[in-house]
C-alpha cells in the first residue's frame, strides 16, 4: 500500500515536485496529489518560519489529518522541536534527500501496513523465480547489463538487471542506497568501516573500497536514522 501523498504551504509547488521526480520513479511522483481535490495521507507541510502563527497551524493541519500523516519540512531547525512536541512523524530539514524521503515512506507504511514491512525482490532464473528479502541484501555491484548481490547468508547472485533498476526496485527500502554509479550498500548491516574496507553485520563478506568511496559510506553509516 502507498499513500496518497500531499504538499501544502509550498512556496513553490513545481520545484518541490521536481525534487520528488529527480528522487523516484515515476510511479511515486505519480501518487501527488492535490489535497483540494482528494483527500491525502501522507501530507508534506512547509514551515516557513518558527513562530507561533506557524506553530499554530501545524497543530490546525495535525488535528485534522493526524500527527502520524504529518510530515514538517523547514529551513529552520528550531522546527524540528515542534514537530517532535506534537509527535509528527518526521521532520526533514531542507534541502530533502531521498534518503529522507524513504525514511519517511517506510515509516509511514510500518504503522498503517505493517503487513507490508517484509519488501522482497523477485528474479527469473533457469531454475524460475529467485525470491529474496530485501532486508538481507549487503551490497549490489554493477556489471555491465548485470548486477550482482551479495547476501547475508554467503550467497551471491547475478541477475540480469542494470543496477538503476535494483535500485527502483530498492526504493521501499531506505537502507540501501546508491553509492556512486557502481555500487549500493545496506547502511543498516554495517558493522564496521576502517581501513578502506566494510564489514557487515553476521557476515564473512568484507567490501573493498577506495579512500573516497570509504569517507562517502562512513558519512551516510555515521547519518542514517534506522526505521
Amino acid at each position: 500500500m502507498n499513500p496518497k501523498i500531499g504538499l501544502i504551504n509550498f512556496p513553490d509547488r513545481d520545484r518541490i515536485q521536481n525534487d520528488f521526480a529527480a528522487h523516484f520513479s515515476k510511479a511515486v511522483v505519480s501518487r501527488l496529489q492535490d489535497i483540494h481535490k482528494e483527500e491525502a495521507k501522507l501530507i508534506f507541510y512547509y514551515v516557513p518560519s518558527n513562530d507561533a502563527n506557524a506553530n499554530l497551524e501545524l497543530r490546525k493541519l495535525v488535528e485534522q489529518f493526524g500527527h502520524l500523516n504529518i510530515v514538517p519540512v523547514s529551513e529552520h531547525l528550531e522546527v524540528s522541536l515542534m514537530a517532535w512536541r506534537l509527535h509528527c512523524l518526521y521532520f526533514i530539514l531542507m534541502p530533502m534527500s531521498k534518503l529522507e524521503f524513504k525514511v519517511v515512506f517506510q515509516r509511514w507504511k510500518q504503522i498503517n501496513a505493517p503487513e507490508e514491512n517484509e519488501h522482497f525482490l523477485q528474479f527469473r532464473d533457469e531454475q524460475g523465480v529467485q525470491k529474496i528479502k530485501s532486508k538481507e541484501i549487503l551490497v549490489v555491484k554493477a556489471e555491465g547489463n548485470y548486477s550482482h548481490l551479495f547476501l547475508q547468508n554467503g550467497k551471491d547472485l547475478l541477475v540480469s538487471k542494470q543496477i538503476q533498476f535494483i535500485d527502483q526496485m530498492l526504493e521501499e527500502n531506505p537502507a540501501i542506497v546508491r553509492i556512486g554509479r557502481s555500487f549500493m550498500i545496506n547502511l543498516s548491516l554495517i558493522k564496521s568501516v576502517r581501513q578502506n574496507e566494510v564489514g557487515f553485520t553476521n557476515s564473512e563478506y568484507r567490501l573493498k573500497l577506495s579512500p573516497t568511496y570509504t569517507r562517502r559510506v562512513k558519512k551516510l553509516f555515521v547519518e542514517f536514522i534506522p526505521v
